[in-house]
């Protein structure tokens, strides 16, 4: 497979990072073989237009999701044995064998090369972590192992423990990311959600309402009219997230 060529795909750069953080716009030469070895392939010829040169040789395969119209292959960035925090990078592709789309958050070399080892032991970040969260005695436990992780923030890599926290009172449960040499707390989020409103919803289909609604006119979407809506009584949800997993 050949390198996409100049001006025959649309880039969105990455917010901390001179590389790309999407590649779309475009059609890749067809694949051969699974589409694990496609977006290989894909990577492989585009390495130095998406700034991944040497750590391509860090990316772990995690998951391939199978879809009806595309393939979707995701890896994860490792260094020096450890995870990459959000570090994705996933390749998607069409039926066809040919990739249309990529997203990146690979952390390039001369970052990677700047990163400073752990010295903070996982007690002690236990502990900053209980403190960070405001725990009472009985309300708070640590959920299963802390795990020693990179966590990219402002343009550097640093070593972080990746705590978990249950609290019953208030109910919650604190992803903390506490640095591996500092001490100080790099992130801190509530893996639980809620929300309180109204929402207007099909029942079950936007024909059930509005009888005359064609979804599709002279080979162009619709979009369905008011009258296809039903307005949801007021509601609760609470579920986990994965927002900063």
């Amino acid at each position: 497979m050949r390198a996409l060529a100049t001006g025959t795909f649309h880039v969105i750069p990455g917010k901390n990072y001179a590389t790309p953080r999407e590649l779309w716009g475009f059609r890749s030469e067809r694949g051969t073989g699974t589409p694990r070895g496609i977006a290989w392939q894909f990577l492989s010829a585009n390495r130095e237009l998406l700034g991944i040169t040497s750590e391509l040789d860090r990316l772990d395969l995690r998951r391939v999701l199978h879809g009806l119209g595309a393939d979707h292959v995701i890896y994860q960035q490792i260094w020096r044995r450890r995870r990459i925090h959000r570090a994705y990078v996933s390749v998607h592709v069409g039926r066809d064998g040919r990739v249309y789309l990529v997203k990146s958050r690979a952390v390039p070399e001369d970052i990677l090369r700047r990163a400073k080892e752990p010295r903070l032991p996982a007690a002690r970040a236990v502990r900053r972590a209980l403190a960070a969260v405001g725990h009472a005695r009985g309300h708070a436990r640590v959920m299963g192992r802390p795990e020693l992780l990179r966590f990219p923030a402002r343009r550097l890599l640093h070593p972080a423990w990746r705590v978990r926290i249950h609290r019953s009172k208030p109910r919650s449960e604190i992803l903390a990311y506490v640095h591996a040499i500092s001490g100080r707390i790099l992130s801190r989020v509530d893996n639980l959600a809620e929300a309180t409103g109204q929402a207007s919803v099909f029942l079950p289909n936007p024909m059930a309402r509005a009888h005359d609604f064609s979804p599709i006119v002279n080979g162009r979407l619709q979009r369905p009219p008011p009258l296809a809506y039903a307005t949801s009584p007021r509601f609760t949800a609470a579920a986990g997230s994965t927002v900063g997993a």
